[in-house]
């Protein structure tokens, strides 16, 4: 049981570290919600997101098990592609020139519900998601207020609206992760089936006679003919 869950620990923690590295840095150089933050509060955000990240993949498969939630086939090309479609989404805030922040946050909340549809595609999931993202957001408010973290151009109180999606997104994506290294690297050992027994033909049962059965005679004096 050790074993299995080192590894989930692990490779979920070192995802979510590389994600949140590469998000944070891209943030920093984007031109539309630029990010300013002294590298205490870099190494303290990263260290963060990678507990949380961690913390979540571990949480949505038994969440799944407490609610009876069956989401979505996910196998390793799912991860992959939910993965680096994230990252992908990430380096385009960097790169993209928009006339306004809103129409980026719009766009990221449709690629966000609908990465959740094609990966999860359930209530449960939703829901969850939902509350971690507003979970995290309530976290960031409160690092920006105490100016841990500062965007050039804050759209949403102390933070830039396009936070919320991308905290969404990035939950699902930790739980469909840590789904997949469920069941991968379960913490509990599959029974064994049970054995079946082999059938033997039955031999049929001799069919009962209904007429009773002549008693027989012992010791019977010999009857002689006489001529």
């Amino acid at each position: 049981m050790l074993v299995p869950l080192l590894v989930r620990v692990g490779v979920l923690a070192s995802t979510s570290m590389v994600v949140s590295l590469i998000s944070v840095l891209l943030y920093e150089e984007s031109s539309i919600a630029p990010l300013i933050m002294q590298p205490s509060s870099q190494q303290l955000l990263v260290t963060t997101t990678t507990m949380s990240g961690t913390v979540v993949g571990l949480l949505y498969p038994s969440i799944d098990s407490w609610w009876d939630n069956r989401p979505r086939t996910q196998d390793w090309g799912t991860v992959f592609r939910a993965l680096l479609g994230f990252l992908g989404i990430i380096m385009s805030i960097a790169k993209l020139e928009a006339s306004s922040a809103w129409e980026v946050s719009f766009a990221l909340s449709m690629i966000s519900v609908s990465i959740w549809w094609l990966v999860d595609g359930t209530r449960v999931g939703l829901a969850f998601s939902t509350v971690v993202m507003l979970v995290h957001v309530f976290a960031a408010q409160i690092l920006a207020m105490n100016g841990a973290i500062k965007w050039q151009r804050p759209t949403f109180f102390f933070i830039d609206l396009s936070v919320c999606p991308l905290l969404f997104m990035a939950t699902t994506v930790c739980g469909v992760l840590g789904r997949r290294l469920a069941r991968s690297f379960p913490l509990t050992a599959p029974l064994p089936a049970p054995s079946r027994p082999t059938s033997r033909p039955s031999t049929p049962a001799a069919p009962i006679s209904s007429t009773p059965a002549t008693p027989t005679r012992l010791n019977q004096p010999h009857t002689h003919l006489r001529p």
